[in-house]
């Protein structure tokens, strides 16, 4: 008894399945009647044959029920001894209604057609398909091979020897009656499970955050939450109250080698949003959000109201709260109707500083024209007293610079500056850029709509702002990153009428103050690249390098405008930097105020 007890449940099925095994010679087997034997003659030669077994779930009742099949061939040999059993083919725990999960019998059809052997023995026809249209259209294709193969169904005294129909009409038949069966187990099963949600007993799968223990039997199983896992759930609804996708989200853990439930750090943005929309996690439960619409092939479909289904509150404790819960599910519906979109239509804006009138980009933002963004630039300068805007001679130069142009950088080589290159849909950094932040991976972008200036800053991963710009290659150095901006490239394409087709190169500086960097890319100094019909040897489109109109007549700017626009008049002569001063937001109402509250409150946990 103690060995049984230290017995794993495969080694107990293993046990079970060498005991039915096992022969005793005491037994006398009488032969069937003669009758039977001219059925089962298919030809005087050696006949190779496979024998095929299967049964439905892997539990220890059904362990037997492999054994017998197997010791049934035995029987039969004694009869035929020219029957040479030459593989065996077993799928153990596979339903018998669809063929494509059953791999062994898979792998069976794919040997026949190679002649591996002629005859094929199976228990019944229900143990070979529960299927009407697989059975028959498995035993047409074998018999039609160049090398025939013939089925042997045991229980049900029935051989296909592909001559005439009445063995191919008993066959449907037989199969007809097998799918009946299964038909009415499924709407069996059904019935109990609906009974089960109705007494309160859910049917509760793993998931990363809670153990799922189970006294007994007679015990319904119960979620315990898993004090190890637990600070990966808050810090996921945390990042997704933050302003994260998740795809972002999914970043973050496998950067941060977070694990999943299974132990592996592979995470994905479906996964992510598994994890955030599951019920369990605010301390719920509910039951039947799929069913199956397809008892043969066994597919599911959500249940959205086809079926009843039956939830229950406060079923464990809960992870999160219900109003954080919520949040994340109208965050998740929000992204998934806009790609991303956020529910909030807040903007943060820059107060102070060398940033002064920066509105931050949010990727995550579906604002709906520049005027927003103009606003937030606007309500800034409102609030605080502008500096004059026409820099007076003295300020700057000892020289008068009245009449002067600033050339443009354009008219320069300018392999050594930072870059930043707009496409419609997307933005990539030069290496330069990278360089000139000292390869910093998260970056925090903001724009300017009055001085038409984008400016680069470095950020926190962890800000719902956070940009990569920049990964490690398989040669181990720092390259751009292509990233995408949301809704802000349309919105920029059509504030500086850009056309949507053509891509275009801004020139930045890299200013530096007391070892803080950023990067300033003036929306004035631009190159365009148009579009050719010449394309390049993979395929791609070829583009043409061309400057804007304005350097007809000029090579830049008024030379005071240009050092007013640059904004690095701030630094040099008004020794004005406070380039990590936070963000304001300019509207935040009492719901995104909570969501801010309790995602701080995530994180910090």
């Amino acid at each position: 008894m103690s060995e049984k007890k230290n017995l794993t449940k495969e080694q107990e099925r293993e046990a079970i399945i060498e005991l039915y095994k096992q022969r005793d010679s005491d037994i006398e087997v009488i032969p069937i009647t003669k009758k039977d034997r001219e059925l089962l003659k298919v030809q005087e030669e050696t006949v190779n044959v496979a024998l095929y077994s299967r049964v439905s779930t892997s539990s220890l009742e059904q362990a037997t029920s492999i054994a017998l099949q197997e010791v049934s061939f035995e029987d039969i040999q004694k009869i035929h001894p020219n029957w040479k059993l030459v593989k065996q083919y077993t799928d153990d725990g596979i339903s018998g209604t669809s063929i494509d999960r059953r791999q062994a019998f898979k792998e069976m059809i794919k040997d026949a057609h190679t002649g591996m052997f002629d005859l094929i023995v199976t228990r019944s026809v229900s143990r070979f398909a529960r299927n009407l249209r697989d059975c028959v259209d498995t035993y047409q294709k074998l018999a039609k091979l160049p090398h025939p193969v013939y089925i042997y169904f045991v229980s049900n005294n029935l051989i296909t020897n592909g001559k005439g129909e009445q063995s191919e009409m008993i066959l449907q038949f037989m199969a007809m009656i097998a799918q009946e069966e299964s038909r009415m187990k499924s709407e069996i099963m059904m019935g109990s499970v609906e009974q089960r949600y109705n007494s309160g007993k859910f049917l509760l799968t793993k998931c990363l955050g809670y153990d799922r223990i189970r006294e007994s039997k007679t015990v319904p199983p119960m979620l315990i939450v898993n004090e190890e896992e637990a600070p990966t759930i808050k810090y996921m609804y945390g990042l997704l109250l933050a302003g994260h996708t998740c795809k972002a989200i999914a970043s973050i853990l496998m950067e941060e080698k977070r694990k999943t439930k299974l132990g592996n750090t592979k995470w994905t943005a479906a996964t992510v949003m598994a994890v955030l929309e599951n019920e369990k996690y605010y301390g719920a439960v509910i039951g039947r959000k799929t069913y199956s619409y397809d008892f043969l092939e066994h597919k599911r479909r959500k249940n959205t109201g086809q079926l009843r289904r039956y939830k229950k509150e406060g079923h464990h404790e809960p992870i999160v709260s219900k109003d954080v819960w919520m949040f994340a599910q109208k965050i998740i519906e929000t992204q998934r109707k806009k790609r991303g979109g956020q529910i909030s239509r807040t903007l943060h804006v820059i107060q102070e500083g060398i940033l002064r009138g920066f509105v931050v980009i949010d990727r995550a933002w579906f604002g709906s024209s520049i005027d927003d963004y103009i606003e937030a630039n606007r309500i800034v300068y409102a609030e605080v007293r502008e500096r004059p805007k026409q820099i007076k001679f003295g300020t700057v130069s000892n020289f008068d610079l009245t009449g002067y142009e600033s050339v443009s950088t354009l008219m320069f080589s300018n392999n050594d500056r930072p870059t930043m290159l707009f496409d419609y849909n997307t933005v990539i950094f030069n290496k330069m850029s990278l360089k000139r932040m000292q390869e910093t991976e998260e970056i925090e972008l903001l724009f300017n709509p009055k001085t038409f200036e984008i400016a680069v800053r470095p950020a926190n991963k962890t800000i719902k702002t956070a940009v990569k710009w920049g990964c490690v290659s398989n040669r181990g150095d720092f390259i751009p990153y292509k990233t995408t901006l949301g809704s802000f490239t349309a919105i920029l394409f059509d504030y500086m009428q850009w056309n949507g087709e053509y891509k275009y190169k801004l020139y930045g500086k890299c200013r530096e103050h007391d070892g803080e960097k950023l990067l300033f890319f003036s929306l004035r100094d631009i190159e365009v690249f148009i579009p050719s019909e010449e394309k390049s040897i993979n395929g791609r489109t070829k583009y043409k390098k061309y400057y804007p109109q304005t350097f007809v007549n000029q090579y830049g700017e008024d030379a005071y405008q240009s050092i007013y626009n640059s904004r690095s008049y701030l630094l040099d002569y008004f020794k004005v930097w406070d380039a990590c001063v936070g963000s304001v937001a300019i509207k935040e109402d009492e719901i995104e105020e909570q969501m801010r509250k309790a995602s701080s409150e995530l994180l910090k946990s």
